[in-house]
């Protein structure tokens, strides 16, 4: 694992096996410091690079941390692999990667911006994007299971993470979160056209409704859906996950 530097902005990169060019851009899920992750993990023998960006006003990236800047973070990420600044080794001796197609890979609350994110730039060296228990346009979804879902983990916060996020505003950011308002992104056109879309979600995921799923695999074009065993992000059930994930991998 190697930090890379962009501003005031930090990722991390987790090599490829091996010297490759493939490189898959991994927007996680709310903001945690990645330690053991099978889906990088895979990745990697798979041999990609796997950039895994800190969102803004997460941990040691500078900023605060607000939607708007984390779908600003897909782009700048984007763009940092696009010119060729990723690099291994402790003298940050620079590893020219070159890559012919970067995949966006998302899970959560990471879907939720990159599907926003693509409504706003052009990538126009993604032609893959996988959703992993996505959260999607939470204001059409609202019920008083997602309303207890994001109030709690609103108080998780406010207890456990005063110095790991750094919110512009707390208030404004759950609004957005719970459904309470939508984000004026959501309502744009996809503007990345890509050649494959691929959405998994689980059986008895309660953060993220199957029906989130079904409407953003209906958005893109080429897309498919799989419904597998298990619950949300790191809960669904990995065998079902590696084998679909090493389809398009």
């Amino acid at each position: 694992m190697f930090i890379q530097k962009k501003g005031n902005k930090r990722a991390l990169l987790f090599p490829a096996s091996s010297n490759s060019n493939k490189v898959i851009l991994y927007m996680g899920g709310f903001p945690k410091y990645p330690c053991k992750n099978s889906v990088i993990e895979f990745a990697n023998k798979k041999n990609y690079n796997v950039l895994y960006p800190l969102y803004s006003g997460s941990f040691d990236s500078g900023g605060k941390f607000n939607i708007n800047e984390s779908i600003t973070n897909v782009n700048v990420w984007y763009q940092y692999i696009k010119e060729g600044k990723l690099f291994v080794g402790l003298n940050k001796i620079p590893q020219v990667i070159k890559p012919k197609e970067i995949i966006i890979l998302s899970t959560s609350y990471g879907s939720y911006v990159t599907d926003l994110a693509l409504r706003c730039y052009v990538f126009n060296l993604t032609k893959k994007s996988i959703f992993l228990s996505p959260l999607f346009r939470p204001y059409q979804f609202r019920d008083s299971q997602s309303d207890k879902i994001a109030k709690d983990t609103q108080r998780v916060v406010k207890r456990s993470y005063p110095y790991t996020y750094r919110f512009d505003n707390l208030a404004s950011f759950f609004k957005l979160i719970s459904g309470e308002s939508s984000h004026p992104a959501s309502h744009k056109p996809v503007k990345t056209k890509m050649n494959k879309t691929i959405v998994i979600t689980g059986k008895d995921d309660i953060v993220t409704s199957q029906d989130m799923a079904k409407q953003l695999a209906s958005e893109y074009s080429n897309s498919s859906l799989s419904v597998i065993k298990g619950g949300h992000g790191s809960h669904l059930n990995h065998k079902q996950l590696m084998n679909i994930l090493g389809l398009y991998l």
